[in-house]
């Protein structure tokens, strides 16, 4: 059922991409790599024919007959083979941009761990999870399409050269394998499933040292961070070494169907050859047809990891999408042009606990306001509200639309990219007037870094980042500024000549800082 839900949106995804074309070619070449597999196994019946009778003539040609046979069936091959990766990738891509889309949209990665427990590494279903179920997807639809034309093809001949026992006894066997591998094989599923979480874990633990360094260093943090690692490490080894001995008895499965299949058809039908009924090259041929029609019957199994795999991986992205949509709808807030009023607001935890009873105010175009508490009040918690991105609260909230409202967080975004990118952020072009404006908030030092790329957040001071805010807010100029302790880390000077600077340069917006400690000019409330 998994793997039709994912062959459907396979369609789908081919459909919008006009991939659908290389998928037909695909279909096409899968069919012409059966006929030349039936070509081949006809010229080994020559082949093995021309030995039995010592004939040196008939020989030389089947040899020389060899290289057409060959060159078609390594063309069928390196075609399918091409195609199938294309075919995946296209969907992969489609997949991804559309999943991350999704994951973006109605900022739903910071939503989801506030509806229930944080779903586990967002990025690897993103990122490999797609890559998994759309890369063995396209095998797995290439190896069961191939095997279908198979089964038919050399059924059919099968019967008719070999006899019915023949085939009767290459169906028994080959169900029997199915049978045996997919009991022996089972386990592997929830293995494997438990194998990407705990190795996605080792990873993240690796990217947190990474992203917090500075801390681990300061606090001679690296024992206990060598010690999670280890503990991380353990889990991925004992988990993986019952997926090694699980694949032990399943290659020992795989291994004993693979030489049986060469046994029986011999057993079968060597009477016949002893007799002097067949020749040696209808021997050959009926021992081939016999091996693929188990190959083909068989397919399931031996490819039972790739469809345990493939089953993990469409789980983790089916309860991955799941958990978007549940958290897609906007929080409830009114939203109204030229309205900005907070009544009988109360902000709360997840739990239901008080954070903060809000005063009553609204905000109009024009007005410079600064709402002053002492740290740990909830003033963070209430950006959030504002921001629509926290459900918890009850009371009355009026906003103006989302894109008039410009919100600066207390932690400066130092987004990926260079110095550029980051002052223009989060737009994508940069402004003709960002060295002028970057003059202006006391950064003119930065300005022959603009488009070089680096980690600013490790070169930038605590202050020099809150500059960059203030060019960020003089570049966009929004109708409505909420900023979270925006001069934090800037001295009395700088702060006073930042927050003139900013009444001055968008006189007509709204402004509501969060702080607390007094803002030069801005009423308090």
């Amino acid at each position: 059922m998994v793997f039709l839900k994912f062959l459907l949106l396979w369609w789908k995804s081919a459909q919008r991409n006009k991939a659908y074309l290389a998928l037909g070619y695909l279909v096409i070449i899968c069919i012409v790599d059966v006929l030349a597999n039936v070509g081949f196994i006809q010229w080994q019946k020559q082949f093995f024919d021309a030995l039995e009778r010592k004939d040196v003539s008939v020989f030389f040609h089947q040899i020389l007959m060899f290289f057409p046979v060959s060159i078609l069936v390594l063309t069928s091959f390196v075609g399918t083979d091409f195609l199938k990766s294309f075919v995946g990738l296209r969907w992969r891509g489609w997949m991804s941009k559309d999943l991350s889309r999704r994951w973006l949209d109605h900022q739903s990665y910071y939503k989801i761990p506030l509806h229930g427990d944080q779903i586990d590494n967002p990025d690897q279903r993103i990122a490999q999870d797609i890559k998994d179920v759309t890369q063995n997807t396209t095998d797995l639809f290439v190896i069961f399409f191939k095997s279908t034309l198979n089964l038919i093809t050399f059924s059919y001949f099968l019967w008719i050269i070999g006899g019915p026992l023949v085939f009767v006894a290459a169906v028994i066997y080959s169900f029997l394998a199915i049978f045996i591998t997919s009991k022996v094989g089972k386990p592997l599923i929830a293995l494997d499933q438990t194998q990407e979480k705990v190795e996605a874990n080792f990873r993240y633990r690796l990217m947190r040292i990474m992203e917090k360094k500075e801390e681990i260093a300061k606090l001679s943090g690296e024992k206990y961070e060598q010690l999670t690692l280890d503990q991380s490490f353990n889990d991925i080894s004992l988990n993986y070494m019952k997926i090694l001995i699980q694949k032990i008895y399943l290659d020992i499965t795989e291994i004993l169907h693979g030489q049986g299949n060469m046994f029986i058809p011999l057993i079968l039908v060597g009477p016949f050859y002893f007799q002097g009924l067949i020749s040696l090259g209808v021997l050959m041929q009926i021992r081939a047809m016999f091996y693929e029609v188990y190959r083909s019957l068989s397919a399931f199994a031996y490819e039972y990891q790739k469809i345990a795999s493939l089953r993990a991986s469409c789980n983790r992205l089916i309860d991955f999408s799941k958990r978007i949509e549940e958290t897609c709808d906007d929080i409830n807030t009114t939203r109204k042009e030229g309205i900005f009023e907070l009544k009988n607001l109360c902000v709360l935890t997840p739990q239901g606990k008080i954070i903060w009873n809000v005063p009553d105010f609204c905000l109009s175009l024009g007005d410079k306001k600064v709402l002053k508490a002492p740290s740990g009040t909830g003033k963070t918690s209430l950006v959030r509200v504002i921001s629509g991105i926290y459900p918890y609260f009850t009371g009355k909230v009026q906003l103006p639309p989302k894109n008039q409202i410009m919100i600066i967080p207390q932690r400066t975004y130092m987004n990926l990219g260079t110095l550029r990118n980051i002052v223009c952020y989060p737009g994508v072009n940069g402004d003709l007037a960002v060295e002028e404006t970057m003059h202006l908030c006391g950064l003119s030092h930065l300005i022959p870094l603009l488009d070089i790329q680096d980690d600013y957040t490790q070169i930038l001071s605590a202050g020099e980042q809150q500059r960059i805010n203030f060019v960020r807010v003089l570049l966009q100029k929004p109708l409505y500024l909420i900023m979270d302790e925006p001069i934090s880390a800037l001295d009395e000077s700088a702060a006073t000549k930042l927050l003139s600077l900013l009444s001055a340069s968008i006189p007509n917006s709204a402004i509501l800082l969060f702080s607390h400690t007094p803002a030069s000019g801005f009423e308090e409330i």
